[in-house]
This record gives structure tokens, C-alpha cells and sequence, in this order.
């Protein structure tokens, strides 16, 4: 499947509203249409095992804008495929390895890599958030709507806290959180209008979730833009300037059509690489795959990525990646109805660094009704991003939560994602499942 196009809430004009004036409690998203509200409880996640299995693989690829690199790709299994990887070209890099969530930072969505929207903040109590209003001295204008978060940093240039918003307009605005006004602002590239999609989609620009790398005070996000073309961007949190290396044409690697990949999901940092997710756009049109790019951030050049081997099966969560410090956990889309083999739609995956995936049982989980319901009705697993929970006293304590256009639930042992489901579509699958809603379910969940 794929994600909509236009945005549940369209920051236009003024920004106000208690979302942005309480950021430490407010989450904000869309996915599908259907965009949710949500934070919560969540814990500390442990790495996976391995264990033995066949198919899928990652690969390498050439290309280059600037200078000359070389990237490895990952290893995989004896049959299936993966995805394509590039070395892209570029010098320098933005530095650090990844967001540090001291303080009040909200520095990726959701807060945290768990993506469990668990925002803690002393001074919002119960009592404070019965007295929550506009605050009145807080007057932003910006241009384009808006389906990425907000994210918030402390400590930009001259010691300032900012609120960075990012448009379909291609346009980043690094506003002061005190009063509003733009600290800077820059758009990055005209967006596209028309040429990428099914026709349904008359603007591409910024749309997924960008993220932050505190150590190196630099903000990244891909940007659709007139050609057509996806880049991926770096820019300073002090003045909005682009990073040497940056930004990366993605276009160059191999098999990767922009016109027909969505860039919805939310990037992530984990260990100095930055995480970009694709899927397709409303309307499944073309042969798009779920890819999920992987870019050193501090040298450029290094481009690695994995595709998935069944044709659509995109990655459109609104969360992207999930990761617990050392895994990215992943949810993906339907194939094509009347896909007879499984090529790691309608799934559960756990990709290592780089990105690499190993078709093993462990690392990847699929309902028993893929086929026969999933692919065949349009049902995505992949309607919404994973989530990282751990339950003390349970066995096992450390899941995966995923939630099915299907209305299903299920819980995953994160060490162990178990392979192929043995339930009976709704109930039995993985370490439990159950229906947790009558309606589809296309939502930013946190837990």
C-alpha cells in the first residue's frame, strides 16, 4: 500500500496552537488520512539473536554526484533478493552518531528510537496541564502544509531553543520557542508539482519526520523536488546552511524510480548512519519496493540500502524505523494481490546496521493470513510503524507491538520474531494477537 497525500492538520499561516506551546506533551502525526495523537509508557529494548533460514540479501550499487566513494553491502540468504545500494559521491559529513535526548530535546519523532511517544517533563503535571492555553506570545508564520512533526532543540546559535518545522513547500523554518519568530529559514529546492505519483499528488516536498543529530547540532530530511528527484539534506541548526557532502541524490541508486517512491516514514540515527524509509504514493502506481537507505553521516559517500524482494510492500508508517539501540525494526506493506511467494510484505523485519536484513525466523515475523486476507484485501501491516515496549514480569518482557490495517494487534518477542504466524489470522499469531479494533487501523501509535 502506500500513504495519502494530504495531511490532517496544515500548519499554514500562524503556529499557535498548544501543540507547539506544550511540545513536551504533544504528538502530533498522520498516516493514511488517519493521523492519531499519542504518548505513553515504554521501555528499555534488548538486541535480537539469530538463528538459520534462507533468502533476501542486500547489494551495492554505483553512482555519484560528487567525489568518489565505495560502500559494502550486507550479506544474505540463497534465494530471494534484496535491495540496491550505492556510493553516491560527496566529502565531509555532519559528524556525531546520532540524537541524545537530554533535556527537553524532541530531537526524532516521537522522542525516543522505541518510537513509544513517552514524554516526560517535571513540570507538566496534572495540575499544569489542566491550565494549558495559547500562549499569546507565540506567533509563527509559515508557508505550506505540513505532515512531518515538529522537533525541538536547545542550544542553536546564541544559545537559543528552537522549534523546527519542515513543509511540503521544501521549506525548513528553525523558530524561536520563546516567541515564534524565525530564528532562519530556508527552502532547500522548488517541490515537485505533478510528476510524481499517480496524479493525486500536486506538491512533493519535505514529508516525513525529519531528524536531528545533537553532537553535531544538524537537522536531516529528504526533500521530493522538480526533476524529478529525492534528496537527502543536512543542515545546520545555527543558520540553516547546508553540510559539506550534502545533500545525497538518491536518485542514483540503482532500481530507484522517484517518481513512484514516497519518502512518509520518519528518518532515524542509529550508530553515526542516518535511516530513510520509502514506500509508493496513494494509488499504488509503478513497480515500487520498501527501501530503507542508510547514509554515514559523517562521510556521505557511504550509501548502503535494502530493498524488498516482492514488488510494493512499501514502508509508510508515519513512525519509520524502530530501533533498541542496536536493531531497526521495521513494518511493511502488501504485495500485489495473487503474490504467490513471500517476500518480506505484510511483515515484521529486523534489519542490522548498515541496512542489512538476514532471512532468519528470528528476525522476521508475517501472519499466517498474508495471503489470503493481507496482500489479497489490501490490509497492510505495514499502516503503522512498530513500537518497542518492554513488560517487566512477563515472559517474554522485551516486545514488538504492531498494529494491522486488519484491525489486529499483535505482540512480538523481539528476540525472536518468530517467522511465519501460526494463528488463525486474528488470534494466535506470534507471542499473542488479538482484534484491538473493528475499523482499519492507520495510525502513529505510542505506547
Amino acid at each position: 500500500m502506500k500513504t495519502e497525500s494530504s495531511p490532517r492538520w496544515a500548519l499554514v499561516g500562524t503556529l499557535g496552537a498548544a501543540c507547539l506551546a506544550a511540545w513536551a506533551a504533544c504528538s502530533q502525526s498522520d498516516s493514511g488520512g488517519n493521523p492519531s495523537t499519542s504518548s505513553g509508557t515504554g521501555g528499555t529494548p534488548a538486541t535480537g539473536t539469530s538463528g538459520s533460514g534462507t533468502a533476501g540479501s542486500t547489494t551495492d550499487g554505483t553512482g555519484g554526484e560528487t567525489g568518489t566513494g565505495s560502500a559494502t553491502g550486507g550479506t544474505g540468504g540463497d534465494t530471494g533478493s534484496g535491495g540496491t545500494g550505492g556510493s553516491l559521491g560527496g566529502s565531509g559529513g555532519a559528524g556525531g552518531s546520532g540524537p541524545s535526548n537530554g533535556g527537553a530535546n524532541v530531537l526524532q519523532y516521537h522522542k525516543n528510537l522505541s518510537r513509544d511517544g513517552l514524554y516526560v517533563d517535571a513540570a507538566f503535571t496534572k495540575a499544569a496541564a489542566a491550565k494549558i492555553h495559547r500562549d499569546a506570545a507565540f506567533n509563527a508564520t509559515i508557508q505550506g502544509p505540513t505532515f512531518a512533526q515538529p522537533l525541538y532543540f536547545e542550544g542553536a546559535a546564541g544559545g537559543k531553543n528552537v522549534v523546527i518545522v519542515a513543509t511540503v513547500q521544501n521549506r525548513v523554518y528553525a523558530l524561536d520557542a520563546a516567541t515564534g519568530a524565525a530564528v532562519w529559514q530556508k527552502q532547500v529546492a522548488m517541490p515537485d508539482t505533478g510528476t510524481f505519483g499517480c496524479g493525486t499528488n500536486p506538491t512533493v516536498g519535505i514529508i516525513g519526520t525529519p531528524v536531528i543529530d545533537a553532537g553535531s547540532k544538524t537537522v536531516f530530511f529528504d526533500a521530493g523536488q522538480t526533476g524529478p528527484t529525492r534528496r537527502i539534506h543536512a543542515l545546520s541548526l545555527d543558520d540553516g546552511s547546508e553540510r559539506a557532502g550534502w545533500p545525497v541524490d538518491v536518485t542514483k541508486l540503482p532500481s530507484f524510480d522517484p517518481r513512484i517512491h514516497n519518502q512518509r516514514s520518519a528518518l532515524s540515527l542509529l550508530g553515526g548512519t542516518l535511516y530513510v524509509p520509502y514506500g509508493g504514493f496513494v494509488g499504488d502506481c509503478g513497480n515500487y519496493h520498501g527501501w530503507v537507505v542508510g547514509i554515514s553521516i559523517s562521510d556521505p559517500s557511504q550509501v548502503k540500502s535494502f530493498a524488498t524482494a516482492a514488488l510494493k510492500s512499501g514502508i509508510w508508517g508515519p513512525g519509520g524505523l524502530a530501533s533498541d539501540g542496536t536493531s531497526l525494526f521495521v513494518t511493511t506493506g502488501n504485495a500485489p494481490r495473487g503474490t504467490m511467494a513471500w517476500g518480506q510484505q505484510e511483515a515484521v523485519l529486523r534489519l542490522q546496521a548498515g541496512p542489512v536484513f538476514l532471512e532468519q525466523p528470528v528476525n522476521f515475523f508475517y501472519p499466517s493470513d498474508w495471503s489470503t486476507d493481507l496482500d489479497a484485501n489490501d490490509r497492510d501491516l505495514g499502516g503503522s510503524g512498530p513500537i518497542l515496549v518492554d513488560v517487566p514480569g512477563a515472559t517474554p518482557s522485551q516486545l514488538v507491538v504492531a498494529l494491522g490495517k486488519n484491525g489486529v494487534i499483535y505482540l512480538l518477542n523481539r528476540a525472536n520474531l518468530g517467522g511465519t504466524g501460526k494463528g488463525n489470522g486474528v488470534t494466535g499469531e506470534g507471542v499473542t494477537s488479538n482484534r484491538a479494533s473493528s475499523s482499519t487501523i492507520i495510525t502513529a501509535a505510542g505506547a
